[in-house]
């Protein structure tokens, strides 16, 4: 159930990415299901991953790297946590598109707003 909640929080964001950036080279279209992999509780982003992907899909692939890292924490348990990567996530999209980044936002601060982060 932990899994489907993180890919209906996800999908919208990497559909936006997918159809942003879908004529990227094929090396950078892996990168963000990558990101999303490794996301885990307390652990950030690592931006050198993302070498020559554009800044502004970077910002995505790094909020939903954070997002899933966040939901991760509040299945163990430690919300404080994942309130620091909600926060990490918001800081990211001030590099996106800001449309794209608007939708993505309201997401990220229902998610602090529901875990009663600071």
């Amino acid at each position: 159930m932990r899994r489907l909640r993180m890919f209906i929080t996800l999908a919208p964001i990497l559909a936006a990415l997918v159809w942003l950036y879908c004529d990227t080279a094929p090396a950078v279209a892996q990168v963000p299901a990558v990101a999303v992999e490794n996301a885990k509780c307390g652990v950030a982003f690592d931006k050198s991953s993302g070498e020559g992907i554009p800044p502004a899909m970077l910002a995505v692939i790094e909020a939903a790297h954070e997002v899933v890292a966040g939901q991760d924490c509040v299945a163990t348990a430690k919300v404080p946590t994942a309130c620091e990567h909600w926060q990490r996530a918001l800081k990211a999209l001030a590099n996106a598109d800001p449309t794209l980044a608007a939708d993505i936002s309201a997401g990220i601060k229902g998610l602090m707003q529901q875990h009663q982060c600071a």
